[in-house]
């Protein structure tokens, strides 16, 4: 999974499961399966570019993402590093696609709700 994020948080999410934006959703859907191993999910990069001001939103979730030490990402600056680091990514799961290794991360959706957390639980006892 590639989420690129720069200004806006996203439309409208899809779910009742009180997610603020279809993006938010998406990544957490996608957190949700990298944990299991009978999921397709290998992996998600994620990329913040560069924006002066971005919502606030997109702001926070990065913020989270450093002080919980929860998911690598990236801060791209311009479009040259976004397609080398995209072309990077996409060589590298070509190179290990097949192999999964389930994992879980630590990072609560703006609902508040540590959903991750519980379905890590659900699944390891």
């Amino acid at each position: 999974m590639i989420v690129l994020l720069k200004k806006q948080w996203g439309s409208e999410p899809g779910s009742p499961f009180g997610y603020s934006s279809g993006t938010e959703e998406e990544l957490f859907t996608g957190l949700l399966e990298l944990g299991v191993r009978d999921r397709p999910m290998q992996d998600i990069w994620v990329a913040f570019i560069d924006e002066p001001e971005p919502a606030v939103e997109v702001a926070e979730l990065r913020a989270q993402m450093e002080d919980r030490h929860s998911l690598f990402y990236e801060a791209i600056a311009d479009d040259l590093v976004l397609d080398r680091r995209l072309s990077d990514r996409l060589r590298g799961w070509q190179r290990t696609a097949g192999n999964k290794t389930p994992r879980w991360v630590d990072l609560i959706p703006s609902s508040g709700r540590n959903v991750l957390r519980a379905a890590k639980n659900r699944t390891e006892g």
